[in-house]
């Protein structure tokens, strides 16, 4: 299952790894070493690979799956928000997941907020805004554009306007950051594994949530009820983001 999160993830434009108990040492350490070096920025783990996470900066734990056990989900979220930093953790519930979620803030003695899952059209506006703000950001610091201004000129020479020009070079800007969420995606090229949740609809099959998600595993939308858990971390089978380093002048 981190496998299939982990190669979902890239499909979709992700810079994105895994790393579980089936990896040898050497493969372990080159990807730990990819993500504390933030050549890669999100890291998918298994329970017991997560805690073997000692890195700086990592923004965010995203619980794909809740914990079986209180206690794993405070080695989760404590991967985050170290030495002073801030970070947060999500948790991704639904159907009767929530009465998991409720032992955990129990447990925890904190209340998690609930939000509703973002819609397409709500992550597709908040990524247009992060890109405008980029390029406003560039034309207000006064560095000037001494490399791309012949290029630029040459177009305007062969009788391109100047809008066509900035809307060409944003979409292009844009193909090379994964694309738009308004695009349609293709259809996982995986056969569907059984999860633990799915066994637990069995007879005599164990606890969890059957019928958490509708449609296939990750080409999917929430079920009714769906909601997200976020808390503050102090630091998840989770998955981690990694803060990106500064741009450098």
């Amino acid at each position: 299952m981190v496998d299939d999160l982990a190669d979902e993830l890239s499909a979709r434009g992700y810079s994105a790894d895994r790393i579980h108990g089936g990896m040898n040492q050497s493969q372990r350490d080159a990807v730990m070493g990819k993500f504390r070096s933030s050549r890669i920025e999100f890291l998918v783990a298994t329970d017991v690979a997560a805690r073997g996470i000692d890195v700086n900066d990592v923004e965010a734990v995203f619980n794909y799956d809740l914990p079986w056990d209180e206690e794993d989900y405070v080695h989760r979220i404590g991967r985050t928000g170290r030495a002073g930093r801030s970070g947060q953790a999500i948790s991704l519930v639904a159907g009767r997941e929530i009465y998991k979620l409720q032992h955990i803030e129990r447990y925890t003695k904190m209340r998690i907020q609930r939000r509703e899952p973002p819609s397409l059209e709500q992550i597709e506006e908040k990524r247009t805004n992060v890109f405008f703000e980029r390029i406003r950001s560039a034309l207000q610091s006064g560095t000037g554009f001494v490399r791309e201004q012949p290029m630029v000129d040459r177009l305007l020479e062969q009788g391109f306007t100047s809008t066509d020009i900035a809307c060409a070079v944003i979409q292009e800007l844009r193909k090379q950051e994964g694309g738009g969420a308004s695009e349609e995606l293709p259809p996982p090229k995986y056969e569907k594994r059984e999860s633990f949740r799915d066994q637990s609809s069995r007879p005599g099959g164990g606890g969890g949530a059957p019928g958490k998600w509708k449609g296939s595993r990750f080409n999917r939308r929430p079920a009714k009820g769906g909601s997200i858990g976020a808390s503050g971390g102090s630091g998840g089978k989770p998955f981690f983001k990694k803060r990106k380093k500064p741009p450098t002048s």
